[in-house]
């Protein structure tokens, strides 16, 4: 977060201050430019303006004022009856000097605020000398000369030299802007001269407001008359903010396999986590398959016709769930092949010798194409009564060939493997099972026919969720609204670790899972910006 930057500038331009330099601020404004990178939030920010006490002034600047007199435009060589001064902003005049060709006349002052002239209140005033005046108020002066008598003074000439004003350094009003929209903070009348102005909530409102549209972030202090600042100080309290997944997007979705653990880094942050939120929403597919293949399966079979019979244990269905098909690896040696697939219940580690009730199914491959045909799954749907005297039962499938003849696929079995059931066969003669043994490696193994159930299950609400970094892991709960939010700081996860926090899902179905609305933070610093430092 390190490139939060903010800049004064005025009409555009960078100002550049010296270390206890004023900062200048009138009408055309004085710009505190921000830039914020969209991934930082700021969470707090304060503007604290410190201006000149009331005994700090500044003298007009000839240049800024308009001079008009009795005679013409400015000051002439020949005497004058009245001189008049336009500044063109209400400034506070504390002082007045009129440097004069006769010290023995005096100064009548009137003063104007944008309407007509009017007397201030204060005597005639000596010439040659600088008078002291109670602030006031306006933006044009007129200087009347005249001789002192003993009832009323009588109008008089004199050669006007200079005519040097002098105001307060403090600006008679602030006020802060978004750029040239409507003001949203003004300066206090009653704040004491030399008191800070503060600006808070009114500035964050502001600041989110802006944040909203893309682009940079300026705000314009503005005053009515031209005046000093002693010094702006900015103070932002930001925290990092990630509100897209690791593809750059505000959504990600991942593929779930069943009870196979998911694993995805979250976005790293350069600041110290503190919190954590994101939704989920998930789709599941409430079919899955339960297999006794394995991945490395090798070239073999068992080839099965009529009169032969050929068994193989199927995996035990889990606890609700319902059985809706068996299906056999199988690859078809004939165009057409008829075959009957019978469901057995276990006896004593053998198909029992009757099948179940309807436990007997038509299975039917045919092919108009010419050799060679595929190996496939190849299955039979199960009506209820079967599903259900299936469940939660060890049973077994029988495949009987009718006509054709077929390959049924065969996975070797390790010696040491006693959890994997062993294929049987037998044929019309010998009624007897025997175990199907297979020539591997100039030695005879043991061999697991391919069945495979397809089941169905209730869908689970969700998956679950699991936090790591490291070698910490914490369980995640989701709301009512499928929405997780976390203090990461109450997780206790070290603040210190380099290590990125990793997300895990894990869920007993198949599905797809999009995780939306990350909301992923830092724990919020205080930067702070000093114009021009003290």
């Amino acid at each position: 977060m390190t490139d939060v930057e903010v800049s004064v500038r005025r009409a555009g331009a960078r100002v550049a201050l010296d270390r206890g330099a004023p900062l200048d601020v009138g009408l055309d404004g004085l710009t505190l430019a921000l830039s914020i990178p969209a991934h930082v939030t700021v969470e707090d920010a304060t503007l604290e303006l410190h201006e000149p006490d009331a005994s700090a002034r500044v003298t007009i600047s000839s240049e800024r004022v308009d001079i008009e007199t009795s005679a013409g435009s400015g000051l002439p060589s020949q005497a004058v009856q009245w001189v008049a001064a336009d500044w063109r902003s209400r400034r506070a005049l504390v002082s007045i000097r009129v440097d004069a060709g006769d010290a023995s006349l005096r100064a009548r002052l009137k003063l104007s605020d944008g309407g007509p002239w009017y007397a201030p209140g204060v005597e005639l005033l000596p010439l040659n000398d600088v008078v002291q005046l109670p602030a006031l108020k306006a933006r044009r002066l007129l200087v009347e000369f005249v001789r002192p008598g003993e009832d009323e003074p009588t109008p008089a000439t004199v050669a006007v030299n200079n005519l040097t004003l002098e105001a307060q350094a403090r600006p008679l009003d602030l006020e802060l802007s978004l750029d040239e929209s409507a003001a949203f903070a003004r300066r206090d009348p009653a704040l004491a001269a030399g008191a800070p102005w503060i600006v808070r909530e009114r500035l964050l409102a502001a600041l989110r407001d802006a944040r909203a549209e893309p682009g940079p972030t300026r705000l314009l202090l503005r005053s009515s008359s031209p005046g000093h600042l002693k010094r702006v100080q900015f103070t932002l309290d930001i925290s990092e903010r990630v509100r897209t997944w690791p593809n750059g997007q505000a959504e990600q979705q991942l593929t779930l396999a069943p009870d196979r653990t998911t694993r995805m880094p979250l976005p790293a942050l350069s600041g110290v986590p503190s919190s954590l939120a994101f939704s989920l929403r998930s789709e599941f597919n409430s079919e899955r398959v339960i297999t006794t293949a394995r991945p490395s399966a090798a070239a073999i079979a068992h080839r099965g016709g009529p009169g032969s019979f050929a068994a193989q244990r199927l995996p035990r269905s889990p606890t609700g769930a319902r059985v809706v098909a068996v299906e056999l690896y199988l690859r078809p040696l004939s165009a057409r092949v008829k075959a009957s697939v019978r469901l057995h219940l276990d006896r004593d580690g053998q198909p029992d010798e009757h099948s179940l009730p309807e436990g007997s199914l038509e299975l039917v491959i045919e092919h108009e194409d010419a050799r060679p045909w595929p190996a496939a799954w190849r299955g039979v749907e199960l009506p209820d009564a079967l599903a259900e005297a299936l469940a939660g039962h060890a049973a077994w499938v029988v495949l009987a060939v009718d006509e054709g003849d077929l390959l049924w696929s065969l996975d070797p079995i390790e010696l040491d493997d006693r959890e994997t059931p062993r294929a049987l066969h037998r044929v019309v003669e010998e009624p007897t099972w025997r175990e199907r043994r297979l020539p591997v490696d100039k030695r005879e193994a043991s061999a697991s026919a391919r069945a495979r159930l397809r089941v169905t299950a209730a869908l689970p609400p969700q998956p679950t969720l699991t936090l790591t970094r490291g070698s910490r892991r914490v369980s995640l709960s989701m709301d009512e609204e499928d929405a997780v939010r976390v203090s990461l700081t109450e997780l206790q996860f070290s603040a210190a670790s380099s290590e990125p926090f990793v997300l895990e899902l894990r869920a007993p179905l198949a599905g797809a899972v999009t995780l939306a609305d990350l909301d992923l933070r830092s724990k919020p610093t205080t930067r702070t910006f000093e114009f021009p430092g003290t």
